[in-house]
């Protein structure tokens, strides 16, 4: 045991006891040991910890800001060793992918394990962000890999995805929308009926929710924000739920498990919309980097292999 954690359960014994012998009885340890104890740490910082000459004896302001102190830095400490155990079996590092969401939230669990089959010696983290973030986070070195939109940067390579992820805008039945759209009709000629309808958005600074708001403002028509949720899934459950529209993803639906008549779908245009995806990461990363790259953009394919194979 350290000197923090022994010294830390003094003053916090020393809290609830009317004596230092007290004290030393609930430790299991003599009573000269804690006052030596309490001594040293006294005169380390030239302030008294406890005062002994009063019953029951009292932790001072000093004492108590000092265990405070120590029982962060003993949790801290136990955190650091948990993660340098985690790089112990992991010598090649940590590796950050971030997503487009909700890509992580649905891909995870068929991407990791053979992620982690074919790089037993790296750690793994999963997160996901906008595309403007996710693209700061890789000219910053703060993550690895992004998978998600195509990006455009001398600084940054891409490999393609071949799948493109076309947007569509999700109209429920219990909407006036539902009845009045005519798929026979082309896109513009539906999205007039779009005027002053109520829309769910997304929160942030998110590039995909900036061009389903242009590609409305563009056409002139003024669409009624009624609210603004963190992610894709939460706009399609809420818009699913309530009486009004949103952009959302094909492959989000049918794990939603939502009755197909319990709702219409719109697909924007390759013309409004460009819904290429790809795996992204900085010119100048490492080996491993590249190799993860590759391995993710196989791994991804197959995904959507599998998944238009099950939606058939």
């Amino acid at each position: 045991m350290s000197k923090n954690q022994i010294l830390s359960q003094i003053l916090t014994e020393c809290q609830h006891c009317r004596t230092i012998t007290q004290v030393a009885s609930n430790l299991y340890v003599s009573q000269p040991y804690v006052s030596q104890i309490l001594q040293a740490a006294e005169k380390q910082y030239h302030v008294a910890l406890v005062n002994r000459d009063v019953l029951p004896i009292q932790v001072t302001l000093a004492g108590i800001k000092l265990l405070k102190h120590l029982t962060q830095l003993i949790e801290d400490q136990h955190d650091l060793e948990n993660e340098m155990a985690l790089f112990s079996t992991k010598h090649q590092g940590k590796v950050l992918i971030t997503f487009n969401q909700p890509m992580a939230t649905l891909m995870a669990p068929e991407l990791f394990k053979p992620l982690e089959a074919g790089f037993p010696d790296v750690l793994f983290e999963f997160d996901e962000q906008t595309t403007y973030l996710a693209k700061q986070s890789l000219l910053e070195g703060k993550a690895n890999l992004f998978v998600g939109a195509a990006l455009n940067d001398q600084n940054i390579t891409t490999l393609p995805i071949t799948h493109d992820e076309r947007p569509l805008i999700i109209i429920p039945k219990s909407t006036p929308l539902y009845s009045q759209l005519r798929p026979e009709d082309d896109f513009n000629e539906n999205l007039n009926l779009f005027e002053n309808a109520d829309f769910i958005g997304l929160l942030g600074q998110s590039y995909y929710q900036d061009l389903i708001e242009l590609i409305f403002s563009d056409n002139h028509i003024d669409i009624n924000i009624r609210l603004r949720v963190p992610n894709l899934i939460s706009a399609t459950l809420t818009a699913l739920h309530s009486s009004a529209s949103t952009a959302t993803l094909p492959f989000i639906l049918p794990r939603l498990q939502i009755p197909r008549d319990q709702y219409r779908l719109l697909s924007i245009p390759e013309t409004h919309i460009n819904a290429q995806l790809s795996i992204s990461y900085k010119k100048d990363a490492s080996q491993l980097t590249q190799t993860i790259a590759k391995t993710l953009q196989d791994l991804i394919a197959k995904f959507y292999t599998k998944k238009n194979k099950t939606l058939k």
